[in-house]
């Protein structure tokens, strides 16, 4: 099994459902962030997921919370397709770094850290 943040951010789960789960069932995370706003139809809860995910930290996704609760080890996914323009985007090396930049949500900006420890695939 998989945690998307998007999609477990507009789901019914719960942190604690994540925190329940057996650790071999957990292959991966993907993170990203998202407007806060929650699309009130199907058509919009699809565009978000595939036009307007944003980077951790610049969206209303508890990512602190969701990744404070997953397994330190488990491995994470940069996910954010997106069609909003970004500076510097065009090779993957201007996608990958501000991936990695600490944002408000992620848990690099708490004392302990973790995002660049952590094994980072880009699924950008």
């Amino acid at each position: 099994m998989l945690v998307d943040a998007l999609h477990f951010a507009r789901s019914d789960s719960s942190l604690a459902d994540i925190g329940a789960m057996p650790r071999h069932r957990l292959h991966y995370a993907q993170i990203c962030d998202a407007p806060a706003e929650i699309p009130a139809t199907t058509e919009g809860l699809i565009h978000t997921a595939r036009c307007e995910r944003l980077l951790p930290g610049e969206g209303g996704i508890d990512l602190a919370a969701l990744f404070r609760t997953l397994p330190d080890d488990l491995p994470i996914s940069v996910e954010i397709p997106t069609t909003i323009a970004h500076p510097g985007w065009a090779q993957p090396s201007g996608r990958a770094r501000p991936s990695l930049r600490p944002k408000r949500h992620s848990r690099a900006a708490e004392p302990e850290g973790y995002f660049a420890l952590r094994h980072v695939c880009l699924g950008l």
